[in-house]
């Protein structure tokens, strides 16, 4: 139990600093990007409200 709880921990260690690190190195385009998501769940909620 406590070997698997070490191992797992280590596994999100590793995730987590993958995860920074593509955040960091995208963090430009994520930030052009937000607009179009922001716009795209707009859209759909729209069309969710209409429907019902």
């Amino acid at each position: 139990s406590e070997r698997t709880h070490e191992e797992k921990s280590k596994l999100y260690q590793e995730y987590e600093q993958k995860r920074v690190a593509l955040q960091r190195s995208l963090k430009r385009l994520i930030t052009k990007s937000k607009p179009y998501f922001d716009a795209k769940e707009y859209a759909e909620y729209e069309l969710q409200v209409n429907i019902l």
